[in-house]
């Protein structure tokens, strides 16, 4: 994998408990969308991932249980932790394009503020 992935594209993501993993996992599958034919097997694993039962004590463990969705379900925790990380940072006065629908569009929100006029509140 890593022969065909440029070495810049790669990324080391910073060791977080297991649980924390989970719940960036849950965070980034609000946005993610799934291609159902491509991605059948990850989301095989991630329909089945669940924890251990302790039969014993009649609770679930802290872990996961170790079976074929683990490993699915491990790399999408990964991703999710990576993409968590990436924050994009906003520059002061930078325009922000693509408002309206329609490709042709060049307005910037500066440009949409312009032509608003104030409106002062009504008076009862």
């Amino acid at each position: 994998m890593a022969a065909k992935i440029p070495l810049k594209q790669m990324k080391i993501v910073p060791s977080l408990s297991l649980q924390d993993g989970i719940q960036a996992t849950r965070m980034a599958l609000l946005r993610c969308w799934f291609d159902a034919e491509k991605c059948e097997e990850l989301i095989e694993c991630l329909k089945q991932y669940e924890r251990e039962y302790d039969e014993d004590n009649k609770v679930f463990r802290n872990k996961p249980k170790h079976n074929f969705a683990s490993h699915g379900a491990d790399s999408m925790r990964m991703l999710a932790i990576a993409w968590s990380e990436e924050v994009k940072t906003v520059e002061k006065d930078k325009a922000i394009k693509g408002l309206a629908v329609g490709s042709a569009n060049t307005m910037t929100m500066n440009d949409m503020w312009k032509e608003v006029k104030p409106q002062r509140p009504t008076r009862y």
